[in-house]
């Protein structure tokens, strides 16, 4: 099972916040939200 990595990232305000996934070419996958939604 992939690493999970979660963090957050500056971004304009977003109507619905939502985690965000990206997988990476070695196969880890990122789990972030948006900043306006951590705060």
């Amino acid at each position: 099972m992939a690493k999970v990595w979660r963090y957050t990232i500056k971004l304009p305000p977003m109507g619905t916040p939502r985690p965000r996934t990206r997988r990476l070419d070695d196969g880890r996958t990122i789990t972030y939200y948006d900043q306006s939604y951590s705060d």
